[in-house]
């Protein structure tokens, strides 16, 4: 009977061991799924270029969804029902010369497709003020999506931003004027990108100082 009783507990902790394998396995093998791997022999190019004013610091990027359905996550990665795609994005800092003028690529293949069919989707910016002691939140939008039936221009496209901080935590950039449609061919090779910092129009309460108020 104890001989039962052992064999019995080795059993289990056999079983559990297993389980505990499964899961750790399967754990280090979908964190591997959630990054790309870098494609080092990249030939698909974009070159995005403009002019950026002084006080500005820009980043432009692009993201990479997964179109395989066995790699999806919850709302923005967070735990939950696997309804969307896994993204990834990846940016560069632009160096403006003295002009205020930059010209950065941008690889569209940076990243093999791999068993989650990593693709390209879209390019976007991150802007934020030069100055750090000004802790504002950037801001970040994308400018264009990839389709293949997406408009493919003969001439340069381009699309120009003006950016303000609209209160004392946020900056805002809007574009003012684009021969663009929202979706171009990923066939495109050649953008221009202009930011523009305007003067702050906000004459409203800054959100700090309303937030104060409401708390009283």
């Amino acid at each position: 009977m104890a001989q039962k009783k052992k064999r019995f507990s080795k059993i289990i902790g056999l079983i559990g061991m297993l389980i505990f394998l499964y899961y750790a396995i399967n754990h280090y093998y979908q964190l591997g799924l959630s990054t790309p791997s870098i494609n080092k022999q990249a030939n698909k190019w974009i070159t995005i270029s403009g002019h950026i004013d002084p006080g500005l610091v820009v980043k432009l990027g692009a993201s990479y969804y997964t179109q395989n359905p066995k790699c999806k996550d919850g709302f923005e990665g967070e735990p939950g029902p696997p309804f969307f795609p896994r993204v990834y994005n990846y940016f560069v800092t632009t160096k403006p010369n003295s002009h205020g003028d930059y010209s950065i690529q941008l690889p569209l293949d940076k990243y093999l497709s791999g068993y989650c069919q990593w693709q390209v989707s879209d390019i976007n910016y991150q802007v934020s003020f030069a100055d750090e002691k000004k802790k504002i939140t950037p801001s970040s939008d994308y400018v264009f999506a990839f389709q293949k039936n997406g408009q493919r221009l003969k001439k340069n496209a381009f699309v120009d931003y003006q950016c303000q901080n609209i209160s004392d935590v946020y900056i805002s950039c809007n574009p003012t004027n684009s021969n663009m449609d929202l979706s171009i061919s990923p066939h495109q090779k050649n953008v221009t990108i202009n930011f523009v910092k305007i003067k702050k129009v906000w004459t409203g309460m800054s959100l700090e100082k309303t937030m104060k108020k409401n708390d009283k």
